[in-house]
């Protein structure tokens, strides 16, 4: 593979990689929340620790899902949320120079 070259051999670029990642890792974090959350409803711990995984692996697929059906959604919808977008910097105002 050249490495002057953007493109992987399946056609993603490395761009699309790293929404991936940054997707994959918020997501899994919301799960784990989510999971650990659901898992404070009580009983033993094997019954904490089963519903904590069900919680998780659900999460899990849905995020998979949503980013199979609609990449660009999800991305937007996670990651766009937790970090302002750079078009959007708010100008820093500075006092006018009226005398």
């Amino acid at each position: 593979m050249n490495s002057c070259d953007p493109a992987d051999t399946a056609g993603h670029t490395k761009t699309g990689r790293a929404e991936l990642a940054r997707y994959c890792v918020v997501t899994g974090l919301m799960a784990a929340a989510a999971g650990a959350g659901a898992s404070l409803v009580g009983g033993t711990a094997v019954v904490r620790l089963a519903v904590w995984a069900l919680v998780l692996v659900l999460m899990a697929a849905g995020a998979g899902w949503w980013w199979a059906r609609a990449p660009a959604t999800a991305h937007r919808w996670t990651v766009g949320l937790l970090a302002r977008p750079a078009g959007r910097v708010v100008p820093i105002q500075t006092p006018s120079r009226k005398s």
